[in-house]
């Protein structure tokens, strides 16, 4: 079994990557607000758009189907998509 050895460069992150890691997490909490934004803003415009016709549980049902066939088709990708990161780990550690 193969040990790992550490550098002692990589024990104490050096300043520079430690910025670097600041800047990628706001940029990424940024993007998530900014996705956050534009998914609530198109989901209360199409709630009320259907509620002025009173289709609200229409709307509600097209929503949870789509959630459920995300859901049903992602779930299996996902599992198959670690299984193979798993694989290449094992073979790069060895």
């Amino acid at each position: 079994m193969p040990t790992l050895v550490r550098v002692a460069s990589q024990q104490s992150p050096s300043p520079r990557s430690a910025v670097s890691r600041l800047q990628w997490s706001a940029l990424v909490a940024a993007t998530a607000l900014a996705v956050a934004l534009l998914l609530s803003s198109r989901l209360a415009v199409e709630w009320r758009w259907f509620s002025q016709f009173g289709f609200q549980q229409v709307l509600l049902r097209r929503w949870l189907l789509q959630l459920g066939v995300f859901a049903l088709v992602f779930a299996p990708l996902a599992f198959l998509q670690l299984q193979q990161l798993q694989r290449c780990w094992l073979l790069r550690q060895q």
